[in-house]
């Protein structure tokens, strides 16, 4: 009798580990499910984050480059008037003028495209 519940103990006690370690296994498996998904979710936002940047610098990129064919379109038309002589100003002036207005232009573009597309 004492071996026969001695056996039974023994049984139990082999089948609690056995459980314990099915268990265990079972936990780390959904462990390494959730930081698969964990991983995969971060993954997918990264690049979410990466395309939302780059369709805002599109649409960035297309208003810069407005203001800047319309800059550049306002100078021309002054030029044009000084040139028909509907503005009168003196060579100095239209030389600043002209010297100012290429650097604001030039600034604008090398300013805004390194803030939209930056090197890193």
């Amino acid at each position: 009798m004492i071996t026969d519940n001695t056996d039974k103990t023994i049984a139990k006690i082999i089948n609690n580990q056995k459980e314990q370690n099915d268990n265990t296994d079972k936990n780390t498996k959904d462990e390494e499910n959730l930081d698969s998904d964990l991983n995969k979710k971060q993954a997918e936002q990264y690049l979410n984050m990466i395309k939302d940047k780059h369709n805002l610098s599109i649409d960035y990129f297309k208003y810069t480059y407005w203001i800047i064919i319309g800059y550049i379109s306002i100078i021309t038309l002054i030029v044009i008037l000084i040139g028909f002589e509907f503005l009168i100003y003196d060579n100095y002036v239209i030389n600043i003028f002209l010297g100012t207005t290429s650097v604001n232009i030039i600034g604008l573009g090398y300013i805004a495209m390194r803030w939209l597309f930056p090197n890193s």
